[in-house]
């Protein structure tokens, strides 16, 4: 454990500097986390795993669209329905942020499988 927080240390200033470019904030980045994990998941269940209102959600998701970290596309079979989907950009930011972010960001299903790459991430954000 001590090790890890050494780790976090490191790369804390790492993981601001990138936040301040990639203009995101923190509910922000945990949307880019849940479609990266669940794509093209509706804006109900963006709600849910952020624990905020659907109109929440939706404020959250356009500035997303709007900052090209992610599309919406209709639902082929309900037309009610609206999925959300990670551009390229989206995907690359995901991708970056995944390994240097504390697991509480992440969707719960996936925290348990990430510890050892998250600890290898930290490991080679050290080396750089």
């Amino acid at each position: 454990m001590h090790l890890y927080g050494q780790a976090l240390a490191i790369v804390d200033p790492i993981r601001i500097k990138m936040w301040s470019e990639a203009e995101l904030t923190t509910s922000q980045l945990r949307i880019l986390f849940v479609l990266y994990a669940e794509p093209g998941s509706p804006l109900g269940y963006l709600a849910a795993q952020l624990r905020v209102s659907p109109p929440t959600a939706s404020g959250l998701v356009d500035r997303l669209v709007r900052q090209g970290y992610v599309r919406r596309e209709d639902d082929t079979q309900d037309r009610r329905v609206v999925r959300h989907r990670l551009t390229e950009r989206g995907l690359s930011v995901a991708a970056a942020f995944s390994c240097c972010c504390p697991l509480s960001f992440r969707p719960p299903a996936r925290r348990h499988a990430v510890k050892l790459a998250e600890a290898a991430c930290l490991i080679a954000f050290d080396c750089v």
